[in-house]
């Protein structure tokens, strides 16, 4: 019985279905920068590429990373149970940094939330 339990267990980690995308922003690399100090090729050193990058007519400059992790709900792997009742739950994540017409931060806001999708037949999709 203990090996049923662990082959199990194991196969439940292997197929446990998860997906990222995007940058995962460290907020202690946010809390280093200094607005009307940090520029923008600061920023992007500690963070890499932002998911988007505006330039407006003024010079201002507006980068956004974005991160998402989607994990599938347990009762997807349990036969029959998951097509009638299954889905995914997401959790998002992102960063919006403002820098002037010179390249320097002004300023920065983050958002967090999180997500459900249902996939089963018994969802009504509302």
């Amino acid at each position: 019985m203990f090996r049923f339990v662990m082959a199990a267990a194991a196969a439940i980690c292997l197929l446990s279905g998860c997906a990222s995308s995007g940058t995962k922003v460290d907020p202690a690399k946010v809390q280093a920068f200094q607005r009307g100090k940090t520029s923008y090729a600061e920023v992007t050193g500690a963070l890499g590429a932002p998911q988007a990058d505006a330039l407006a007519d003024d010079g201002t400059r507006i980068v956004t990373y974005s991160y998402a992790h989607a994990q599938a709900r347990a009762v997807d792997f349990i036969p029959y149970v998951g097509l009638f009742a299954g889905g995914a739950d997401a959790k998002v994540t992102g960063y919006t940094f403002t820098f002037d017409k010179d390249g320097i931060l002004v300023s920065y806001a983050s958002v967090s939330g999180q997500n459900s999708v249902n996939t089963g037949l018994f969802n009504s999709g509302h």
